[in-house]
């Protein structure tokens, strides 16, 4: 595959993460043997939305699996979840052994909010790490989402954060 070494993170089930799970498992591995460290998997809303958690449990394991020691981080979709769902689909992304959860696809409306940060990072404790992604959007969204807890930034903004901070260091 041309680029294949390219590759840093693959994101596979985009964006609804509604399919069954041999096809995360083929993706997965096809993710890796393309190059991929990284496989972002989008956790099935319907499922989790439907109670089914065994189900969750098992397709998280199952991707896990396949990513044969690449970190998997599982994207939650939190923007339709409860405080409660949040919590209960963190903790299920760790005892599955995500290696991150991640706020969202960004396919969707909004993105990152500090209570949310506060809720994943709550809920994981430092076992694993938090992403915040979408509405990161300058200096001062980042620090807040570092201080809430975020180990991992996903902006379309990178240079105005950080120019953010030397326009800052600039006034000084």
């Amino acid at each position: 595959m041309d680029g294949a070494n390219s590759l840093a993170i693959l994101v596979i089930v985009f964006p609804l993460g509604a399919t069954f799970t041999e096809v995360k498992v083929l993706e997965a591995r096809a993710a890796i043997a393309s190059g991929a460290c990284e496989v972002d998997m989008v956790m099935n809303i319907g499922a989790f939305k439907s109670g089914d958690e065994l189900f969750i449990a098992e397709d998280i394991v199952s991707v896990v699996n396949a990513a044969s020691g690449s970190l998997v981080k599982v994207i939650l979709e939190i923007l339709i979840l409860s405080k409660n769902e949040t919590g209960r689909a963190c903790l299920l992304s760790l005892e599955s052994g995500a290696a991150f959860v991640k706020i969202c696809t960004g396919f969707g409306y909004g993105g990152a909010s500090v209570e949310a940060v506060k809720i994943m990072r709550r809920t994981v404790g430092f076992d694993i790490g938090v992403k915040a992604n979408g509405g990161v959007l300058n200096y001062k969204d980042a620090l807040a989402m570092i201080e809430a807890g975020a180990n991992r930034l996903g902006t379309s903004a990178p240079v105005a954060i950080i120019s953010g901070q030397m326009g800052e260091e600039c006034q000084k």
